[in-house]
């Protein structure tokens, strides 16, 4: 908390001003894109009813601004949302199936033959194997211990770059690097974590890592 006669010079020296402003100079920003649209105006109803602005801007909705909107709900308001919801839920996720995999690629983690300096608790690591083993058998990730020293050359050569969104503390990415050998790495999280996953992995060698605080 900062006084208010105070605000105007700590405005002038506010580390996370000043990285907020280096954010909105980069190309792929865009002001609001994720504040979304009429319908969640409509919900949410207008700014100066569900809470302050964040820095004068009308385009910005906090979760405090969302937490607020849904407390001054209704009863008939805030069911009509749950169904709304489980519509959604019920036509874009009825054919999901269970699918528990563990590709070979990842038996480092699975052996616990990784970093004893990286938290290591299994049922973590047992999702994030299993998430990288379905994206294995989509064909999106290549497993490079099936490969032999031609295609393992050329795999290494077109080996994609990584963009995790909500990236959180990192230790999916760090599972894939160790497992599948990616080199270009960008971590979205609008979070501030320790970040020990990212220390780790700015350890491998030409390995490209960067991660933006960013929603």
């Amino acid at each position: 908390s900062i006084l208010g006669e105070n605000v105007e010079a700590h405005i002038k020296v506010c580390p996370f001003l000043k990285q907020a402003q280096a954010l909105m100079l980069q190309p792929f920003y865009k002001k609001g894109i994720n504040s979304g649209s009429e319908e969640v105006d409509s919900v949410l109803g207008s700014v100066e009813e569900v809470g302050p602005l964040v820095n004068g801007s009308e385009d910005i909705i906090t979760s405090e601004m969302k937490r607020n909107a849904v407390y001054k709900m209704s009863v008939f308001e805030f069911y009509e949302l749950i169904r709304k919801i489980e519509a959604v839920y019920m036509s874009t996720c009825s054919d999901i199936r269970e699918s528990f995999k563990e590709p070979e690629a990842c038996g480092i983690w699975m052996n616990r033959e990784v970093d004893r300096k990286i938290p290591f608790q299994e049922k973590h690591v047992v999702q994030q194997v299993s998430i990288l083993g379905n994206l294995e058998e989509f064909g999106v990730l290549e497993n490079p211990t099936k490969m032999d020293s031609v295609a393992s050359s050329e795999y290494a050569n077109k080996r994609p770059a990584v963009v995790e969104f909500g990236a959180g503390r990192g230790y999916l990415t760090q599972t894939l690097a160790d497992c599948y050998g990616i080199k270009k790495i960008l971590l979205v999280e609008r979070k501030s974590y320790k970040l020990k996953a990212d220390r780790s992995l700015r350890q491998k060698e030409s390995l490209i890592l960067e991660r933006l605080r960013i929603d």
